[in-house]
């Protein structure tokens, strides 16, 4: 199934997600300290039990055990020491899961039962911040989606990701390998926002623009904390909404365990306020159990998502005219706004595709809603500096920014390394790029 049968398919229905898979596993005797994955791999049995008690209790969609199969992290564990074996570690992990899946379509053949690839944060920050760069971080998460893929997933999941960027990257790396779906779920503070400061909205529309069919938050706490910071105002044509919330707020027992309050009765009628938003992608993280998910099916079931939260956003790729303006929409990491009054926005001119010119911050200090950027060269940068300056330019300003420049490479890059949704203005245009097009 690629990703536009998915939205055909799913879009007007619920689709049931898995519980909790760590916390489930420690109850089960995983130990601490140790290899996750190494461990599964020499005790698949338990993952295969827990797998079919979430697909018996309704769950549609069970996440693969590669939460942290990833280079970075397998490294960190001693599990590996190359790429080739991150692939490896993912395709053997990944059919542990098929398996299951393969067995309930045979055991239930009237219902869905699907697999999705787990990609998750590497612990590790993105330039200038940190000493990762973009497009390393999108081929750590490709290496992972060719083990799944080889495997046999049906669609991937990027989830706790707790910063755009790097959400960004593992949405891109399903995109350059495959045609297959791809959620996308972020996890929030007390604020509700991101450790790198993005909203929700900001989220939605990015990753949207990103390739993702399906945007929304895990994680975090529970389910009332976590309706009341999904918000939004309208959703993209070509995405869907998902919550998977804990079973409430974390706190330790008399023992010093951490536990989660909510019975699954508790939880599942409080996920329904999620359906009443327009999601239509629901199940439960940390403290979840089979039994919440059972519970979830049962209230969940005669519902169907809220249907008046389309969108009315242009579609990306698009040459705008006057009467789109006032409804396309443009993000930063951090804001957003209309792109009606673009004309009157501030000119920032770049001689110099390798620097940011020190009128950047004149310009910010008179506080305009977004920024124009004009690349006046006519050679082509050399990509690494030009992905270093755009990470830089976005550290210094966090407004929304367009570009204009005919350079039909320097279109495909800005839309690549530019953390958000944005607008070129030029005469020459990129076929299906995910950017919005203004006349010159």
């Amino acid at each position: 199934m690629n990703k536009k049968q998915f939205l055909n398919e799913y879009r007007d229905s619920l689709l049931l997600l898995d519980g909790a898979t760590g916390t489930n596993l420690q109850s089960s005797g995983m130990p601490a300290g140790v290899s996750p994955e190494q461990w599964i791999l020499n005790n698949p049995e338990v993952l295969q039990k827990l797998q079919e008690s979430f697909y018996e209790s309704g769950s549609s969609i069970v996440y693969a055990f590669t939460f942290g199969a990833n280079r970075v992290k397998l490294e960190g564990h001693g599990t590996i020491s190359s790429s080739d074996q991150a692939e490896e570690i993912n395709r053997l992990l990944t059919e542990i899961s098929c398996k299951v899946r393969d067995i309930m379509r045979i055991k239930y053949p009237e219902r869905d039962f699907l697999v999705a690839g787990d990609l998750a944060p590497t612990g590790r920050f993105l330039s200038p911040a940190g000493d990762l760069d973009f497009d390393e971080l999108v081929g750590i998460y490709r290496e992972q989606v060719r083990g799944q893929l080889s495997a046999g997933v049906d669609l991937f999941v990027a989830e706790t990701m707790m910063d755009l960027a790097q959400t960004r990257a593992a949405v891109i790396a399903v995109r350059e390998e495959s045609d297959l779906p791809v959620i996308a779920s972020v996890t929030v503070d007390d604020n509700g926002k991101t450790l790198s400061g993005n909203s929700f909205e900001v989220c939605l529309l990015s990753l949207a623009a990103a390739g993702a069919q399906a945007v929304g938050m895990n994680c975090s706490s529970g389910p009332l904390f976590m309706a009341e910071n999904m918000k939004f105002k309208t959703i993209p044509s070509n995405c869907m909404l998902l919550a998977k919330p804990n079973a409430g707020v974390p706190r330790l027992n008399e023992a010093g365990q951490t536990v989660f309050d909510l019975t699954p009765d508790d939880f599942a009628n409080q996920m329904i306020s999620f359906i009443n938003k327009g999601v239509s992608i629901i199940g439960g993280c940390c403290g979840t159990t089979p039994e919440h998910i059972a519970a979830l099916s049962i209230a969940a079931s005669g519902h169907s998502p809220k249907k008046d939260v389309s969108s009315k956003l242009p579609p990306l790729g698009s040459l705008l005219t006057e009467d789109d303006l006032s409804s396309a929409v443009i993000a930063s990491q951090r804001q957003t706004c209309s792109l009606r009054n673009w004309c009157e926005w501030p000119i920032l001119n770049f001689t110099d595709t390798s620097e940011i010119p020190e009128e950047l911050f004149d310009i910010l200090d008179d506080e305009p809603e977004a920024v124009q950027i004009y690349f006046n060269s006519h050679v082509l940068p050399d990509q690494d500096d030009f992905q270093e300056m755009m990470a830089e330019l976005q550290l210094s300003c966090n407004l929304p920014l367009i570009f204009r420049t005919d350079n039909l490479d320097l279109q495909k890059w800005l839309v690549r390394y530019f953390q958000g949704v944005t607008a070129i203005i030029s005469s020459q245009i990129v076929p299906d790029l995910a950017a919005y097009y203004l006349r010159p």
